[in-house]
């Protein structure tokens, strides 16, 4: 029986310091933290007149009574000028920070009857006048790349058929069965770049 007693001792020895041994390989230091954060999507700001198409009051049906429409239809003839303000609107000014640039581009879908062209004229400033083309391009240089929080003015197209050009081909539109027309249809998209 002290045999027995002797083994048994023995084990539970064994069993004590395998235990000890065993569990300081199980041992190990944990530590967890939870990290969150939110976001909304930041302000875009660019408006130019309305958040839809806006219809452009470029062309009248009366200009000051020298040439007036017979029913509503807008109409343009020797001596007539007018222009439309386009409002562009920049509401991030001073909320974001003035590296991050932006683009704002003019595309021209118009269409002008070909026997218009050259009498048809027009400007950024009312007094240089040149083709809608042209005034597109100058548009689309002077806008290329502007930071955030740049303020915007309005931009002014002027346009004008001279009263003193070519009085046979003028009085020729004039009495043209089939009226000429001109639908001037310009996109302006503003586009971040940086």
């Amino acid at each position: 029986m002290t045999k027995k007693i002797s083994i048994l001792a023995v084990l539970v020895l064994t069993v004590i310091l395998s235990t000890g041994s065993v569990a300081g390989t199980y041992a190990k230091y944990t530590s967890s933290n939870d990290f969150t954060d939110q976001a909304r999507v930041a302000k875009w700001g660019f408006s130019f007149g309305g958040d839809t198409a806006v219809t452009m009051d470029l062309f009248q049906d009366s200009y000051d009574g020298t040439v007036t429409s017979s029913n509503t239809d807008r109409v343009i003839a020797p001596g007539t000028a007018y222009q439309y303000t386009f409002k562009l609107t920049n509401e991030t000014t001073g909320k974001v920070t003035p590296e991050v640039k932006y683009s704002i581009k003019f595309e021209d879908n118009s269409e002008i009857d070909s026997t218009l062209d050259g009498k048809l004229v027009f400007s950024l400033d009312g007094t240089t006048y040149k083709s809608l083309t042209d005034v597109i391009a100058e548009l689309n240089t002077k806008y290329t790349a502007v930071n955030a929080n740049t303020e915007f003015g309005n931009e002014t197209l002027y346009w004008k058929w001279a009263f003193d050009g070519d009085d046979e081909e003028d009085t020729e539109l004039g009495n043209a069965a089939t009226p000429a027309w001109a639908k001037i249809n310009l996109t302006i998209t503003a586009e971040q770049i940086d």
